[in-house]
Formats: structure tokens, sequence, C-alpha cells
């Protein structure tokens, strides 16, 4: 998985899985991905496109009913607390969550 600004890039079969679960606000959509030094198109991954965007002043009145995923400043993804207990019961165990600001740059422990 990789996040960037305004995009969220993850392997076929993820993206296979969440777009089978028809969740609000989010299309999945064909990615190439282009890797100048072998000058090829690598066509594995997929692009979510969520549309649940959220400023970081807004995070203590963002909607976490259901399963959702959404986009804080467009750059960190955030998944609802019911979208996380699926995805952490689904068969990518590589998938990592963290409890609200914990992982933060930033965050004093």
């Amino acid at each position: 998985m990789m996040v960037g600004y305004e995009y969220v890039l993850v392997e076929s079969e993820l993206a296979e899985y969440i777009e089978v679960l028809n969740l609000p606000h989010l299309a999945v959509i064909a990615a190439v991905i282009y890797d100048p030094r072998q000058n090829q198109e690598i066509r594995t991954y997929k692009q979510l496109r969520i549309s649940q965007h959220f400023s970081s002043d807004m995070i203590r009145d963002i909607n976490l009913d259901g399963e959702r995923f959404l986009l804080m400043d467009g750059t960190y993804l955030f998944v609802s607390p019911l979208l996380r207990q699926r995805l952490d019961a689904s068969p990518f165990k590589y998938l990592r969550f963290t409890e609200g600001l914990s992982e933060f740059a930033g965050k004093e422990t």
C-alpha cells in the first residue's frame, strides 16, 4: 500500500476485496505505474479514490459510523472502527493499524 497526496495505491487483490464491500465515498480504478529503469508498465495495483476528506482541525467531528475510508489533509489514510475490524479479519495479514494519532510524527510518547 502506498499513500500519497490525494491517492492510495493497493495491490489488485486487496482492491478487489475492498471493491466488493461497496463502501461509501470510494471508487476503485485501474492504475499503471511506469518503471523507467525497466521501461515497463506495472499493472498489478489499483487506486482507491476516496472522496471523504477532512482536515486535521475537524478530527473530533468526523463521522465514523459504518465502514468507510477517510483521508485527512489529503495525505493520511484513516479507516472507521467497523472497517478496521473487517480488515483485521481479512486474509490480508500484512495490514497494520494504529489507534488514533499515536503513530503521527511529532507526537509525544
